[in-house]
């Protein structure tokens, strides 16, 4: 990492001097090393699509806060504020350790004198990522990010990689995927689990027992793989399938029933299986206090066109 910060011009840049909390991302280095090196692969397609037109080589930050401040988040914690803009949009940027600093100001060119950072509110990725393009971009420059620090293999045969949409598509449509855990003596240990995506976080959930070996398992090591695959299809003339197959990698943890994520998570898991409301609600009444729910955080994903010839 360079110690020249003369070049520095983004908003806080001379207190962008935190250090990652997420291992996964400790050779991020600071603020002002990230900064280099999203520079790289900030690009038009990670550019919000109002914007894209006027996307350029030599406006690399423009429409990219958002994606940008919540990646951040994810690596140095704090938190993500907006600054109200006049097109009733938020522009983001994050507050961390009492540091501000807006590694995306550099769009506004001389405007940014104008902006104020200060009292402004608080942003939640709920809201932000309810907007599916949006999230879809996180996970895009989450996936650049990590293959230019080296932190996960890169796919072998990436001509055969599906787009992010392919794989939200997935994983909203299909029923059941395989759970991998650390297992006894070193072997591998992999579960069928019916489960419930939420898109907007980014996160599983699925239900099971509160004791047993799975759960020995992942108080052991919450680190975990899960992996989902469709139903194919087949090239005119071919007897070979072509199978869309998902796998994301993440830490798994258990929700206390306190939680308000508890039942939310439980009927939504429900709600994909049974055909009811009702049904759902009764299975609830009946042995919602025996189950133990578990949230699996997703922290790469990756998606692959796979044919079996």
């Amino acid at each position: 990492m360079s110690d020249d910060n003369s070049r520095y011009n983004f908003y806080g840049w001379q207190d962008a001097d935190v250090l990652p909390v997420d291992p996964n991302y400790e050779k991020a280095g600071t603020p002002r090393d990230l900064y280099d090196i999203l520079s790289g692969i900030w690009q038009a397609d990670t550019c919000a699509p109002r914007m894209r037109d006027e996307w350029s080589e030599e406006n690399r930050t423009l429409g990219q806060c958002s994606i940008t401040a919540f990646l951040v988040q994810d690596i140095y914690g704090g938190e993500v504020y907006g600054i109200l803009r006049p097109a009733g949009n938020y522009h983001c940027y994050n507050v961390v350790d009492g540091k501000v600093f807006d590694l995306t100001s550099e769009q506004f060119g001389e405007e940014v004198k104008l902006l104020s950072y200060e009292n402004n509110p608080v942003q939640l990725r709920q809201d932000h990522f309810s907007k599916r393009e949006k999230r879809l971009r996180y996970e895009l420059l989450r996936n650049r990010l990590q293959d230019a620090l080296g932190s996960w293999r890169r796919m072998r045969r990436f001509a055969q990689q599906v787009s992010y949409e392919k794989c939200y598509e997935v994983l909203e449509k299909q029923w059941r995927g395989v759970l991998s855990l650390q297992g006894d003596n070193g072997y591998p240990h992999g579960i069928v689990l019916d489960y419930f995506f939420d898109p907007v976080l980014g996160r599983m959930y699925f239900h099971g027992a509160r004791e047993g070996y799975k759960v020995d398992l992942i108080r052991n090591n919450p680190k975990a793989s899960f992996c989902v695959w469709d139903e194919g299809f087949k090239k005119e003339g071919d007897w070979a399938l072509n199978i869309n197959s998902i796998i994301c990698y993440g830490t798994l943890r258990f929700i206390d029933p306190s939680e308000e994520i508890f039942l939310k998570s439980l009927r939504n898991l429900g709600g994909k299986y049974y055909t009811s409301e009702g049904q759902t609600e009764e299975e609830i009444r009946k042995a919602g206090s025996r189950v133990l729910m578990t949230e699996f955080t997703i922290e790469r994903m990756t998606g692959k066109l796979v044919n079996e010839s």
